[in-house]
């Protein structure tokens, strides 16, 4: 938990910096508050291939909980081990108590193999059974408005933007059981909000056909 806050921490000072010009501008396209980003805790994770742990180093970190928390990586060829998210607008994921357990990152380069890359699995960390936004979506459920299921990081941030607290997104993959019981929990009436192209239609159909046994 604490090397996730650290790392958390450091992506949102970069963020501030002179090399994240780009990532900032790209928020400002996308509409991106500065309250948003606070909220969000909204970070940058520098083009560095070390940037990260060369911090977190410093912060007298050991190599293998790096690791183990899924910020770094190690290979046979590298003596020294290497950032996981390198150039990516940084979104920390939490766990129901609010703590970070994750990262999310969306990639600035148009050219990425992976637009979107989340930590790995980890003690703390499965995507199967998490949901991004979940903490401050339960104290929002108070409100009694309707929880709102979206499909990823940025449309959370988006209905933020418009007055919406109570929205909960999955992580990349399709809803899964462990997700459906955590909305459940929060309202039993949730409202599906998922693209209108084919993919977001094929999700709300899965979505359905996992539910329907349950209701």
């Amino acid at each position: 938990f604490h090397v996730l806050k650290e790392a958390s921490n450091f992506f949102e000072e970069q963020l501030n910096s002179t090399n994240a010009i780009t990532c900032r501008q790209y928020l400002e396209v996308r509409g991106v508050t500065d309250e948003a980003r606070e909220h969000f805790e909204i970070g940058f994770s520098p083009n560095s291939r070390n940037a990260l742990y060369r911090h977190l180093k410093k912060k007298n970190y050991e190599t293998g909980i790096m690791v183990k928390a899924g910020l770094c990586m190690t290979n046979e060829k590298d003596s020294e081990p290497f950032d996981r998210f390198r150039n990516r607008v940084m979104f920390p994921i939490k766990d129901p108590k609010g703590r970070i357990i994750a990262f999310g990152g969306r990639s600035l380069d148009t050219n990425a193999s992976a637009k979107y890359l989340n930590s790995p699995e980890t003690p703390l960390f499965s995507k199967g059974k998490v949901l991004y936004n979940h903490s401050k979506a339960k104290a929002a459920t108070k409100s009694k408005t309707p929880l709102l299921l979206v499909e990823g990081y940025m449309d959370v941030v988006a209905l933020f933007k418009a007055g919406f607290r109570n929205v909960v997104a999955p992580l990349g993959t399709a809803i899964t059981e462990n997700q459906l019981q955590l909305i459940w929990r929060l309202d039993l009436e949730p409202i599906v909000l998922f693209d209108g192209d084919t993919a977001g239609q094929n999700a709300a159909s899965k979505l359905l056909a996992l539910a329907l046994p349950s209701l």
